[in-house]
């Protein structure tokens, strides 16, 4: 599944989504990132408007993952969910180095948290999105 399908079936996409968790286990190549997502719409009974859901970001196959560390001027060292813009990049946005040693077939993806000033970025084969 690609990202455009996976928002497009989302009732307001990833918009105001936040992230909760990242998890990355090893030994089976995955990146967990645990999300609270907007599922309110603004013709929704005021009450809902602003209604999330939990949900699950699932990155298999994830061969390179980079958390970049938070700007030092952003409020970083407050807990909670964090708000983010996700995108499907060029592979120029990972170091060239590494990406040549990748094989099969692998997407590149940027995660800039908003409230951090900075990126996770993440090379993966395959991404999944199901509710919590």
């Amino acid at each position: 599944m690609n990202l455009s399908d996976i928002e497009s079936r989302l009732p307001n996409g990833l918009h105001d989504a936040k992230i909760n968790a990242i998890c990355r286990n090893l030994k089976t190549e995955s990146v967990d990132v645990h999300l609270d997502v907007l599922v309110g719409l603004p013709d929704d009974e005021p009450a809902r408007q602003n209604e999330y859901r939990q949900g699950l970001l699932r990155f298999e196959g994830a061969k390179i993952v980079i958390l970049e560390g938070p700007d030092v001027e952003s409020p970083f060292a407050h807990a909670g969910g964090v708000h983010f813009v996700l995108s499907e990049d060029e592979a120029g946005s990972l170091p060239d180095e590494l990406l040549k040693k990748l094989k099969g077939e692998y997407h590149t993806y940027t995660f800039f948290v908003q409230e951090w000033l900075s990126n996770l970025k993440i090379a993966a084969s395959n991404l999944e999105f199901t509710w919590s």
